[in-house]
This record gives structure tokens, sequence and C-alpha cells, in this order.
């Protein structure tokens, strides 16, 4: 009995040790159940395409209007600028020449000290093409102008018509120009053509108008000093013509030719001249 009842003890055990064995987990199991599961990555929204610029690009003085629907063949339509700057030099033709008859030799000026500035208040330009290698350019623009007399003459203030006069007292002025300021407004229809270096080739031709707004006459001479006589003197109060600018990049020219009379037509008498003015753009668009 004792023999029987160890034998059923052991079986007993044993299967007991086999069924723990059995639910025990493995190696693999018990490596896996250790590493931590990594946490959900969230999905990366995708970034829209890049909008396509414009062939200018900015630089501080220009507002660029973008197309509110823009496809890949598209760019910015319309560009606004402020503040630029022409110089050249401002003078007069009679009969298409700057050499003056000797009947006007009292307007003999002196051309290195004729100055023209042009302060281009505000220009726009509208692409008329997908590309703007085509646009409309308009703007406001004040005007300056200094006609410096080289002969010992007097434009005469409150006559009419047009009336120099040679002074008697004066020796020889050291100064003597006659200053104007007219308010101007171009129209211009303007081609660009973009290069690889990023730079333009730009071509602009169309015409102006320009309204007086001031006029006056500086002298000086050492028997009275300085002098400043402010008169219209006659001059043409509207003015028109043609203009015509070409250049590349930041380097670019201009002309202006008046369509009309330097001084007022029915006021002129024998002065019959036409303003021509040139030189470059110093803040160009």
């Amino acid at each position: 009995m004792k023999k029987l009842a160890i034998i059923l003890t052991l079986v007993l055990f044993c299967s007991q040790l086999m069924i723990a064995q059995t639910d025990a987990p493995t190696i693999e199991e018990t490596i896996l159940d250790t590493v931590p599961t990594p946490p959900d990555v969230p999905e990366v929204p995708e970034v829209p395409d890049a909008p396509e610029t414009s062939e200018e690009e900015d630089d501080g003085f220009t507002i660029t209007i973008k197309n509110g629907d823009r496809d890949s063949n598209s760019y910015s339509r319309v560009h606004t600028r402020w503040l630029m700057l022409d110089y050249g030099m401002g003078t007069y033709l009679h009969d298409g020449k700057m050499d003056l008859p000797t009947d006007l030799q009292a307007m003999d000026q002196q051309l290195g000290g004729s100055n023209h500035w042009h302060l281009h208040l505000m220009k726009q330009r509208i692409g008329l093409d997908k590309k703007n290698r085509i646009n409309i350019m308009y703007g406001l623009g004040l005007e300056f102008n200094k006609y410096k007399f080289t002969n010992n003459y007097n434009i005469l203030a409150n006559t009419e018509p047009v009336t120099f006069q040679q002074d008697t007292v004066v020796s020889q002025f050291k100064k003597n120009n006659l200053n104007s300021t007219y308010m101007t407004v171009p129209l211009m229809v303007q081609w660009r053509h973009p290069t690889k270096n990023g730079n333009s080739v730009k071509v602009s031709a169309g015409a102006y108008g320009s309204i007086l707004l001031a006029a006056k006459l500086k002298q000086k001479s050492d028997e009275f000093g300085k002098e400043k006589i402010k008169d219209d003197f006659n001059l043409n109060r509207l003015r028109y013509g043609l203009t015509a600018r070409v250049g590349y990049g930041y380097l670019n020219f201009y002309v202006n030719y008046g369509l009309n009379e330097f001084f007022n037509p029915d006021k002129q008498g024998a002065y019959a001249l036409k303003p021509l003015s040139f030189g470059i753009a110093v803040l160009p668009f």
C-alpha cells in the first residue's frame, strides 16, 4: 500500500508540472510583452505648392497686387511704386534746333547748368499679358525745371507778349535762372523682357500732360545781390508732349519732347519754342 501511494503521488506531481510548463509564456512572448507599443504617428499634412513668383521681386518700394486665381502660367499683374527720380537737362528748340537765332539770343542758355528734375510721386504698371511683357503705365509727378541764361538780359514780369530787356545797370549776372514747377501725368505703353540674371530690358513710349504750378526768376549780381521775382512770365500753363524711356536693369534713359509751345502761344511773340528734356532715371520703374 505504501508503494502504491508513493507512485500515485509522483504521477500527480508530474502531471501538475507538465500543466505549469504548458501555461508558461515562451521567451519570445516574454520579450514582446516587455517592449512598449509605439504611439500612433500623426499624419503629416500635405504642404501646398509655393505660389509662383512674379518676374519682379519685392524691392521695398514696389507694391504688388497678386492674382486672385493663380494658375501655373499667371503672374502678378499690378505693380505700384512710390517716389522715383529722374535727373537731366532742360532746354528748348526753335524750328527743331537747339541753336537760337540772333533775335532770340536773350534766351541763350548754359546747358550744363539748366537742370531738369522729375519726382515721380507714384507710378503704376498693369500687365496686359500673362507674363507682363506688355504693360500700361501711368502716374503722377512733379517736374522742376531750371533754365540758366548766359546773356545779360531780364525777362520782364507782368508784360505781354514775352519781353526780354538788356540790363544796363548790372555788368554781368552771376546767376540768371528761370525756374518752373509743373505737375505731370504720364501715360505709356511698356515692353519688358526679363533676362537670366533677373534684370529686364525695358522700352516705354507714350504721352504726358503738365500743369504749371509756380515760376520765378532767380538772379544774383554784385550790384543787387540776390533777387527773386515770382510771376508766370507768360509760360504755357498747360503743356503736353511725347515721352520715351529705354533701359536695362537700373540703367534707364528718358526723353520728353513738348508738342505745344514753351510760352503761351497767344503771348509768346517771337519766342516760338518747344520744351525738351532728357537724362537718366536715377530711381527707375
